[in-house]
Formats: structure tokens, C-alpha cells, sequence
């Protein structure tokens, strides 16, 4: 360890109150294990927005205050030193991103950077989210004949497509396959020939 990442160390340790914990004479090992001994010793609590802390919870908090690209090297530094089998680095960064996508869609959080382009269906604007995250399915429908499109939405994917097919929109055969067809291609495409 250099002058440099000593000091900065020593500056991060009396920002977060830990100074008198132990001392920095073996530098960031001592730091690691007192961080380990916080996480060993925490006890399962809720937080502001009523989701109970465990164990790895908290590690995932703790791991969300490092930047990702220094994320590995503590989680390596940290994991050894925990009484309780820790999950795999990569879920506990899902777990990361599942609580910000949850408290993005409460208004708890916001993010940065460009917002998703709110699809309008009766009014209602909706936005893209995880299937463990989505109050509604939304199925855009566009025919193979025309430029007719439509949206139907619904609790759940089928109940969309049943939707769909309730106002007229069929799957039709084609030399492709079955494609989606709209109610006045439908209408051109079963009309019966006449006879001559």
C-alpha cells in the first residue's frame, strides 16, 4: 500500500466513524475483517421502505456503495471472512438492480440518462419493466397485409392476445407460416369467390 491509498483509506475510515475501531497498522486487512465483523454480526431488520434486511441484503447494500468496477476486488476481500455462505458476486448484482428497478417504479429512486418511451393504450401511458416487476401485459400487434397496428393490454400476455382476437384480429395462414391478420384484411381474405 502506498502513501497515497493509505492516506485515503485513513480519510474514508474517519469519515465513516470507524477510526477507533482498530487501528491501520495492518492496513486494509484490518479494515476488511471490521467490515466482515459488521456484516457477521448484523441482525435481520426492516428499512425505510419496509423490506427486511438479512444478511445478504446488507451485503448487497454494501456492495452497492462501491463502484462496479472495484465491486469484485471487495467482494473477493470481504467473502473470506464471512461466517455464513455468501451468494455468488453476480446475485447479489441482481439483487441490485431487482431493488432499483422496485424503487424506481415507487418514485423512491430515479435514474439517470434516458427515460424508456411510455407506450399510451386508452389514455393510460405504460412503460417497459421485468415480468416480476409489470402490473400489465402489453402485445403490439401489426398486420402482414396492411399498416394496421394495434395495442392490446391486459393482466397477462394471454389475456391481451384474447383481447386481440375479440375484436377481430386472427392468425392466418401464409406460405411463411400463421401471421397476425386485422379484421378488414380478414374480411378481403375469406370472402368467398363467386361463381361464374
Amino acid at each position: 500500500m502506498n502513501a497515497d491509498d493509505r492516506r485515503n483509506l485513513e480519510t474514508e475510515v474517519m469519515k465513516t466513524g470507524l477510526a477507533g475501531l482498530a487501528g491501520l497498522d495492518g492496513g486494509v486487512s484490518d479494515f476488511v475483517q471490521i467490515i466482515a465483523k459488521i456484516v457477521n454480526d448484523w441482525e435481520t431488520s426492516p428499512n425505510r421502505q419496509g423490506e427486511w434486511i438479512d444478511k445478504h441484503k446488507f451485503m448487497r447494500d454494501l456492495l452497492a456503495e462501491c463502484n462496479s468496477e472495484d465491486r469484485g476486488a471487495m467482494y473477493s476481500a470481504i467473502a473470506p471472512h464471512l461466517t455464513f455462505k455468501p451468494l455468488p458476486l453476480s446475485s447479489y448484482e441482481a439483487m441490485m438492480t431487482e431493488r432499483m428497478h422496485r424503487l424506481i417504479s415507487k418514485g423512491a429512486a430515479r435514474t439517470e440518462g434516458q427515460a424508456p418511451h411510455p407506450v399510451e393504450v386508452g389514455g393510460q401511458k405504460y412503460v417497459e419493466a421485468e415480468a416480476a416487476l409489470a402490473t400489465h401485459a402489453l402485445v403490439k400487434i401489426h398486420c402482414w397485409t396492411c399498416t394496421r397496428r394495434k395495442n392490446f393490454l391486459a393482466d397477462t400476455p394471454v389475456g391481451a392476445m384474447i383481447a386481440a382476437r375479440k375484436a377481430g384480429w386472427q392468425r392466418m395462414p401464409t406460405a411463411d407460416g400463421p401471421k397476425e391478420t386485422c379484421p378488414q384484411c380478414v374480411k378481403k381474405l375469406t370472402k368467398a369467390p363467386r361463381a361464374n
